[in-house]
């Protein structure tokens, strides 16, 4: 019961004293407005370049443009331990550390499956974009799969900010590198060797396959296998940022740069 109240109570204080804004509208503007742009762009583009119809890059923008809100909320979120010099008492508290940072994970969940859930319901409203009503639940888990992997990898950039200055650069090209090789746009057998390869090991690939196969955009015995596939880039990264966190963490205690920004 400890273990759940660190969870829940800790991840909501650590949200709403880490996560800021200058202003509330400009909060809005990057979660919605920024993607919202991003999927116009390439919805609108894409079907008079390209055989591919609006909807496949309606749902492939959607899901990555959740990268905005877990990647980049989760990296920012742990470099701010740092800024605001309450590194050291994350450090030493007895909690355990996977309460700790599965807190932190969780705010940024719900905040990259809003926005990933907007570009949807923009698509399809603004847009004209066609999703069977019936693929709900099936579209619904492969959000939560792509977010889960997104905000996983924002822990690995936000154990970075515990040593270094900047993870705002890091973010950006990061997202940049999934918007080319998620398959969003660009199909994942047009991409060279090296960018199909980072495609398997970087977030959003089976999460976009699964959101397409639950829309008809894809064979639906696709469904299971890119869901699968997308959990285990999630867990891989969720093990990977852990182990960071606490390297990152005995590096800056015994470099005494805990409170150094």
């Amino acid at each position: 019961m400890t273990w759940l109240r660190v969870v829940v109570v800790g991840g909501l204080l650590s949200y709403r004293a880490l996560f800021v804004w200058l202003r509330p509208g400009l909060f809005t503007a990057t979660l919605l407005a920024t993607p919202a742009m991003q999927i116009s762009f390439f919805a609108l583009l894409g079907p008079s370049l390209t055989p591919l119809p609006l909807e496949h890059f309606v749902i492939g923008n959607a899901i990555q443009t959740c990268a905005i809100a877990s990647t980049f909320g989760m990296s920012q979120m742990l470099e701010r331990e740092r800024v605001q010099q309450t590194l050291p008492w994350l450090v030493l508290t007895p909690a355990h550390r996977s309460a700790v940072y599965l807190g932190r994970m969780l705010p940024n969940i719900l905040n990259g499956l809003a926005v990933a859930a907007f570009g949807i319901a923009f698509g399809r409203i603004v847009l004209g974009a066609q999703l069977a009503p019936g693929a709900v639940p099936r579209l619904a888990a492969a959000l939560l799969v792509g977010t889960l992997s997104c905000t996983a990898l924002g822990v690995v950039v936000g154990a970075v900010g515990l040593v270094s200055r900047d993870t705002q650069s890091l973010t950006s090209v990061l997202y940049l590198l999934l918007l080319v090789v998620s398959g969003a746009n660009v199909p994942i057998d047009a991409l060279p060797g090296p960018l199909a390869w980072l495609s398997t090991v970087l977030p959003l690939r089976g999460s976009i396959q699964a959101a397409r196969s639950a829309t008809s955009l894809a064979p639906a015995e696709l469904w299971a296998p890119a869901v699968g596939r997308e959990l285990l880039v999630a867990v891989a990264y969720t093990a990977v940022g852990y182990v960071c966190v606490r390297a990152f963490e005995r590096w800056s205690r015994a470099a005494a740069t805990l409170e150094l920004y």
